[in-house]
């Protein structure tokens, strides 16, 4: 197959290329890919002979909710590895409405012989990655980046009576991997009593406290 190098590429707002890289997909070595970052987006492109719209994608930072570079169990591969987590809305099958569906970019950087010197590139891409999606959330909620500085703790209230009783499966299934994804320490609690639970948990030291419902789980 006739492999091409890709140029950086501006995002879709004309936004410059803050760094670039290429490499190599997790799953597939053959495949290798174009990786451009820029403050809003992160587009990744695949180097093949195929039209650039059909081996080309844009993702919003807005829609990713974390990243992390990580070593393989293999300790004598040297590549080290980045994941990047989004949730971006996407129409629903069969139906003409819109839910949050999960998109994991997964990348092998191998392009220095020591293993130590990978991984470092790979935390700086998952850095930079983390740290604009943090500040394109932040705008989008009309805040500064000052005013939300400090990593959230959440206590996740999960009443498995409630509703279908489906509330701790939504957990376990879907819930508790966003929140790893995302980075965000927090305390599950399986409560009976609601309210009475929540009064009594208020002076503790959370950012926030979440009441996780089926109907609210259901959307993502």
């Amino acid at each position: 197959m006739d492999q091409r190098r890709a140029e950086p590429d501006s995002g879709t707002d004309g936004s410059p290329v803050t760094l670039y890289g290429e490499f190599t997909a997790t799953g597939n070595r053959k495949v290798r890919c174009a990786v451009s970052l820029t403050e809003r987006d992160l587009i990744v492109q695949r180097l093949t002979s195929a039209p650039v719209g059909r081996s080309k994608a844009v993702l919003s930072l807005r829609d990713c909710v974390g990243c992390r570079a990580y070593r393989p169990h293999d300790n004598e591969d040297r590549a080290a590895h980045l994941s990047a987590y989004f949730y971006p809305l996407k129409r629903r099958r069969m139906s003409s409405g819109a839910s949050r569906q999960r998109v994991e970019q997964c990348f092998r950087l191998a392009a220095l012989q020591d293993p130590r010197a990978n991984l470092d590139e790979a935390e700086k891409w998952a850095r930079a990655v983390r740290e604009r999606c943090g500040r394109n959330r932040l705008l989008a909620d009309g805040m500064l980046t000052s005013q939300f500085s400090r990593p959230c703790r959440m206590m996740l209230l999960v009443n498995p009576q409630s509703g279908q009783g489906q509330a701790l499966t939504l957990y376990n299934n879907h819930i508790q991997r966003m929140l790893n994804e995302a980075g965000v320490p927090h305390t599950l609690v399986i409560t009976e009593n609601l309210f009475t639970e929540i009064a009594d948990l208020l002076n503790e030291a959370f950012l926030c406290i979440c009441l996780a419902s089926e109907a609210v789980a259901a959307r993502y």
